[in-house]
Parts: C-alpha cells; sequence; structure tokens
C-alpha cells in the first residue's frame, strides 16, 4: 500500500515538470491534502490564530473552531499545516501537531461527524 502512495506522490516529479495542479490533485486522493473544511484545533493554540489574524470560535471548553481551511500531511508525520484565509485577506500558514487536530467532515456543520 505505501509503495502505491509512493509511486503517486512522486510520478509528478519524475515524469516532467511538477505542475502545482497535478501535486494537488495527488495529495487530495491519497488524503494528504483536505480542501475546505472546517478543524477544532486544542484551545491552547488560539492566541497563534489570533496573532495570525484569523477568526476562530470558541466551541466548548478545549477547543477553537476554524472554518474553511486546508489541512496538509494531516496524519502523515507528527504535524499538520492548516492554511487559512486571514481577516485581511492573506493565506496563512500555521504548523499544529496532528493529534490536536479534529477534522469535521462538512464546512459550518458544528454538529457534524468528525473524524481525527
Amino acid at each position: 500500500m505505501y509503495g502505491v502512495v509512493i509511486i503517486i506522490l512522486f510520478m509528478p516529479a519524475v515524469f516532467g515538470g511538477v505542475n502545482n495542479a497535478i501535486l494537488n490533485v495527488t495529495t487530495r486522493v491519497v488524503g494528504i491534502r483536505k480542501d475546505n473544511v472546517s478543524a477544532f484545533i486544542d484551545k491552547e493554540y488560539a492566541d497563534d490564530f489570533k496573532k495570525l489574524n484569523i477568526k476562530i470560535e470558541n466551541s466548548g471548553e478545549k477547543r477553537i473552531f476554524i472554518e474553511k481551511c486546508t489541512i496538509l500531511s494531516n496524519g502523515v508525520g507528527g504535524d499538520a499545516y492548516i492554511q487559512f484565509r486571514s481577516l485581511d485577506s492573506k493565506i496563512k500558514k500555521i504548523q499544529i501537531p496532528s493529534n490536536k487536530i479534529i477534522i469535521a467532515e462538512s464546512v459550518g456543520d458544528k454538529n457534524s461527524n468528525y473524524a481525527q
């Protein structure tokens, strides 16, 4: 299984220039990239999001809620990158341990079934 994933990930680099669109599609297919999702993140990172000018909502005592973000590399290695637009419309990224993020299945539905 891992051999197939490695081949899919590195095939664009071997067979010509790495096109950003091809790389994005490949990472989505193998589950490394999740676009336009909502995420629950441990509250200990709330100040980091505020410093980046990101709109957050409290979701109970332990988590904050972020809408319309892209999760990169969740579940591969120890960290994930969360990419989103700040309130001033700039694209920002933050690195957070994967075990501190819960991804919601549908954007904007805080009561949806969600998986870590």
